[in-house]
């Protein structure tokens, strides 16, 4: 009942409410999703990420991730890229959080705040272990999207084969952020040597995307993989053609692709 009246509030009561509720939340038995909803409108009267930001841990002892993820995500945020003060410890604490909700906090901040960007940077190190789960691409996406410039190290390769990997078996979003990962990745011989081994049991017309995707970004290290992408996803098609049957949605979209990657190569 409370949240519908939030943004009403002026932006000393906002932060007097997010002082008052951070100072009681730990008595509280539950946090429903009314209690989050009410959270996310207060904390955007605000006007100011600080404000909430300062009592991080103490939310998300509690559960509490998206009235976070909400104000990190408001247009007026994204454009002004204000300055917020998390704690290493608090950053460490959301890369070793294995709930997606963290991981999407973690990913609002770096795209919010160079300093978080670089911090989360140092962190990440030469780890692998981190980029082996999916889940993680949006945070990888988000550091090499940066103007910071993150380096990966050895890790790129870990970072690459999961990229890789979900853009043949993942959903349409998943395989758009594994395409733009390593569309991204500095080691482009790297990311060309991992594209060459893609063979014909492993093929799915998301991969005629990547290899058009390839061709529009232009590097020329990457022109034998295409080439290579290509010549398999013929060899997909004569097989989807000469087999019995109707044509499932893959090869359909596997032929639609191939028409406008045609385009690309010549």
């Amino acid at each position: 009942m409370i949240a519908p009246w939030t943004g009403l509030l002026d932006v000393e009561s906002a932060k007097g409410a997010t002082e008052s509720i951070a100072k009681s939340i730990s008595k509280v038995k539950e946090t429903p999703a009314s209690l989050k909803a009410a959270l996310s409108g207060i904390f955007r009267s605000t006007r100011n990420p600080a404000v909430p930001m300062a009592h991080l841990s103490t939310f998300l002892a509690r559960g509490i991730y998206s009235p976070f993820i909400a104000i990190l995500s408001a247009p007026d945020i994204l454009e002004t890229r204000l300055s917020i003060e998390v704690s290493t410890k608090e950053l460490q604490g959301l890369l070793n959080d294995s709930s997606e909700k963290g991981i999407a906090l973690l990913t609002k901040l770096v795209e919010v705040s160079p300093q978080i960007t670089k911090s989360v940077g140092e962190l990440v190190g030469t780890d692998g272990s981190l980029w082996e789960h999916a889940r993680n691409l949006p945070l990888a996406l988000a550091l090499l999207s940066s103007p910071n410039s993150t380096t990966l190290g050895e890790s790129e390769e870990v970072l690459a084969k999961t990229a890789l990997k979900d853009i043949q078996a993942g959903d349409w979003r998943v395989r758009n952020i594994g395409q733009q990962v390593l569309l991204l990745l500095p080691d482009k011989e790297l990311v060309g040597k991992l594209v060459s081994s893609v063979d014909l049991s492993t093929f799915s017309s998301s991969f005629a995307d990547l290899a058009g995707e390839m061709a529009r970004s232009g590097p020329e290290v990457w022109s034998s993989s295409i080439r290579h992408l290509v010549q398999v996803a013929l060899q997909k098609v004569a097989r989807a053609c000469s087999a019995e049957g109707d044509l499932d949605m893959d090869d359909i979209e596997l032929m639609i692709n191939l028409g406008t990657l045609s385009l690309l190569v010549q």
